[in-house]
């Protein structure tokens, strides 16, 4: 069924089972050849709209259009109260299911970008107060081509989350 539901261990340790069935989705999906289509027709859609002059420019460019995707394609809703559901990108992209919570969201772009050959990250961050040191929220960090930069891109934030992300009191980040 590509969605998982389980019981989360309290804490940190809760957060670390949920970015490794993150980080499996995507690693199972990246080379998927839907997906690898999906990144290809997003590509040549890029490349009829903008002229490039250089390859950094378009490799950026890229890492925006597969962000439009996600955000245009994929709705931002939270999972049932006191269930925590990590869906695969069979599900999101490629099923029925134009939904997700920031993990699904985020799983979906990952997979994207990583399918295209771009460097990703998941943070989690801590950033209400109400709910203490506790890891609430979770994006995509990218590497920038030509550079060592990297950027947030939290689909979640809908377009405003393209190299935006919420002010945050603590954060970890894994590599994906």
């Amino acid at each position: 069924m590509n969605i998982t539901k389980t019981v989360l261990k309290n804490g940190d340790e809760g957060i670390h089972q949920t970015i490794k069935l993150m980080t499996q989705y995507v690693n199972e999906y990246i080379s998927n050849s839907e997906i690898i289509q999906l990144v290809n027709e997003i590509q040549n859609t890029m490349i009829k709209q903008v002229n490039f002059k250089k390859e950094c420019e378009k490799r950026f460019e890229l890492i925006y259009y597969i962000f439009l995707y996600i955000v245009h394609n994929l709705r931002y809703e939270l999972d049932p109260p006191n269930i925590e559901l990590v869906k695969s990108p069979k599900h999101t992209i490629l099923g029925n299911s134009n939904y997700g919570d920031c993990d699904d969201l985020s799983v979906a772009l990952a997979t994207l970008l990583k399918s295209a050959g771009y460097n990703v990250w998941f943070r989690c961050v801590a950033w209400k107060k109400e709910t203490g040191n506790a890891f609430t929220h979770v994006f995509v960090m990218v590497e920038l081509p030509c550079h060592t930069k990297v950027m947030p891109l939290d689909p979640s934030m809908n377009i405003n989350g393209f190299g935006n992300m919420v002010k945050y009191f603590r954060k970890q980040d894994f590599k994906v």
